[in-house]
């Protein structure tokens, strides 16, 4: 199956819904540096020129989300092996992160879309699990996640001096 008709399927709901104008995906070049530091309000030390260079088809990928040719949304994936010095130790399936939308397009189900998006060129790839790590402060990511059928694997980390988690490592299957 196409990775276009479970995307298509995705968008559906947010047409019916009264979102006038579908919104675009693409994958990012570094080309896109400009839009990129223009879009994300506060960048800080974020190379982009780096970090889009490092993409590689099997590897790490950044992709846009455009709403009438705006970049409102970014979200990355990392393919990863399990000789990756960066992967989990848990892990040696791909990973959904970086996932951000403009503030001002918050809250209208632009996330889901890109998420959507994300999980179906994975799909397409033959990929059956994904996995991501979300804050445990991110409660309507959290949310957002657990509706898109996100389980939590594990807990990491500790922030002192009371042991509380500080984040979750999700997974699901494609």
């Amino acid at each position: 199956m196409s990775i276009l008709f479970p995307l298509f399927t995705s968008l559906l709901p947010c047409y019916a819904s009264g979102m006038s104008e579908l919104p675009s995906f693409r994958q990012l070049t570094q080309d896109d540096c400009d839009i990129l530091e223009k879009a994300l309000p506060e960048p800080g030390d974020v190379d982009f020129q780096t970090k889009l260079s490092r993409q590689t088809p099997t590897g790490y990928g950044l992709y846009g989300l455009f709403l009438y040719d705006q970049l409102i949304g970014i979200g990355q994936i990392r393919r990863q092996g399990p000789n990756d010095p960066k992967a989990a130790s848990h892990s040696s399936y791909p990973e959904i992160g970086n996932i951000y939308i403009v503030p001002g397009m918050r809250r209208r189900g632009y996330a889901h879309l890109l998420i959507k998006h994300l999980e179906a060129i994975l799909r397409g790839e033959n990929y059956v699990l994904v996995g991501l790590a979300v804050g445990d402060d991110n409660t309507a990511a959290l949310s957002l996640y657990k509706k898109l059928g996100y389980h939590k694997l594990v807990s990491i980390g500790t922030k002192p001096p009371h042991g509380t988690v500080d984040r979750h490592y999700l997974q699901k299957e494609l």
